[in-house]
């Protein structure tokens, strides 16, 4: 869920709004919303010039899920967000995802996280675009990798096969500001299968 999803539930109802997608069972049997099972959130957070600006923070029954910094209305900095795990039949916060803005549009290093805590995601934007590497892992191990110049798929794509306590190098990929150049198969880290180039 994005700041702006989060963030929409305020702008309907001013300061206090239902988020209905944390309850499965929304609707009664006439198919109307059916407020007892919905969550209430509240927000907090300083305007100005009617416009949210400073640091926001979105909470339910005093437990902070969302929290970031606007400027002027649109997200600037860091915005960081929870979900809650059942640890030995207790639920803990644990941080879900974490993104960072300028001027409203992604800038910088996101990362998302599994329940387990481990990093699913770890990726790079500037100016709204991704821009740098991008990594993919599962269970903190690296599943694949990609590089982008303002958008577009630039260098080497690799992908991994983890194997017991080794990586192999299974597919790697080069591409050229967004052009596919070449892509290499591997049987392991050394041995090429099949090479399909761009004529």
């Amino acid at each position: 869920t994005s700041w702006e999803e989060w963030f929409k539930f305020y702008t309907i109802n001013n300061s206090i709004y239902y988020y209905p997608q944390i309850k499965n069972s929304t609707k009664n049997k006439d198919g109307k919303i059916d407020e007892e099972n919905l969550l209430k959130l509240e927000y907090k957070g300083d305007l100005l010039e009617g416009k949210p600006n400073g640091v926001w923070e979105i909470s339910f029954e005093k437990d902070i899920f969302v929290i970031g910094n606007f400027k002027q209305g649109v997200p600037d900095g860091e915005w960081k967000y929870f979900k809650l795990k059942k640890i030995n039949g207790k639920y803990e916060k644990i941080v879900e995802k974490i993104e960072t803005y300028k001027d409203g549009k992604p800038n910088g290093e996101w990362i998302e996280y599994l329940q387990r805590g481990e990093i699913l995601v770890k990726e790079n934007f500037k100016d709204g675009m991704p821009n740098g590497e991008k990594s993919v892992y599962y269970k903190n191990k690296l599943v694949s990798k990609f590089n982008f110049n303002m958008g577009l798929p630039h260098g080497e794509l690799m992908v991994y096969d983890n194997k017991d306590e080794y990586k192999y190098l299974k597919v790697k990929c080069k591409y050229d500001n967004g052009e596919f150049v070449e892509l290499t198969q591997f049987v392991d880290n050394e041995t090429k299968r099949k090479i399909i180039k761009n004529d």
